[in-house]
C-alpha cells in the first residue's frame, strides 16, 4: 500500500469511536494483503477503549488491541493510524518478540508511507487527563519535561542527589525533581 492510500483516511473532524474502527478495518485490511492471517502468531479478536493512559495502545496474546481513550475527540488521525498497525504488528510477528529486530522489519514494511507530527502526539498526550508534570533538573542547572503523569510520587518528590545515590535521565545526572502542573508550560 502506497502512502498516499493511507492519506484518503485522515479526516478533518476529530476522531470517533467509529473513525477508529473504519481504520481498524482499513489497517486489518491492509496487513492481511501481505500476511494471511494463517501467518499471524496471534488472530485479532476485539478493540476496545480501555488502554493505560501510559501508552497509546497495547495488544493481548489472545487478541485483543486496547486503544487509549485520549485519541478520541483529537485530530490524531496518523498517530492513531501508526498506533492501530504498530498493534497488529505485535499481532502478526507474536508478543515474545516486543520491539526486537524482527518487530522492527515488519512495522517498518507495513506502516510505510504513513508518518505523524510531534502535534497529533502532543494532542494525545494533552487530552490524557494527567494532573501533573514532572521535570527533572541535571547537574548543569537544564531541565528535562519527563512528561505527565496521574499522581505524585514520593520516590521524586523525596529524591535528594548524592554523589553516591544518584538518578540519570538520558544520560544527565539529575540534581532535583519537580511538579507542575500538567497545563503549565512553565518549568
Amino acid at each position: 500500500m502506497q502512502g498516499f492510500l493511507w492519506s484518503s483516511l485522515v479526516s478533518q473532524s476529530p476522531i470517533s469511536k467509529e473513525w477508529v474502527q473504519e481504520a481498524l478495518s482499513y489497517c486489518l485490511d491492509h496487513v492481511y494483503s501481505i500476511f494471511p492471517q494463517s501467518q499471524w502468531a496471534h488472530s485479532y479478536r476485539t478493540l476496545t477503549f480501555d488502554g493505560s493512559k501510559r501508552c497509546y495502545g497495547s495488544v493481548s496474546n489472545c487478541g485483543n488491541i486496547h486503544i487509549n481513550p485520549a485519541f478520541l475527540g483529537t485530530h490524531a488521525h496518523s498517530k492513531l493510524l501508526i498506533t492501530l498497525i504498530h498493534e497488529i504488528t505485535h499481532l502478526v510477528v507474536g508478543l515474545r518478540h516486543k520491539h526486537n529486530q524482527v518487530f522492527k522489519a515488519r512495522f517498518k514494511q507495513l506502516s510505510q508511507g504513513l508518518q505523524c507530527s510531534d502535534e497529533e502526539a502532543k494532542q494525545v498526550l494533552d487530552n490524557n487527563g494527567y494532573k501533573h508534570r514532572l521535570i527533572a533538573t541535571d547537574m548543569e542547572g537544564k531541565t528535562i519535561d519527563l512528561g505527565g503523569v496521574l499522581r505524585r510520587s514520593k520516590a521524586y518528590i523525596n529524591y535528594q542527589y548524592s554523589p553516591l545515590r544518584y538518578r540519570k535521565v538520558k544520560g544527565r545526572v539529575i540534581q532535583s525533581f519537580h511538579y507542575v502542573d500538567y497545563v503549565s508550560s512553565e518549568y
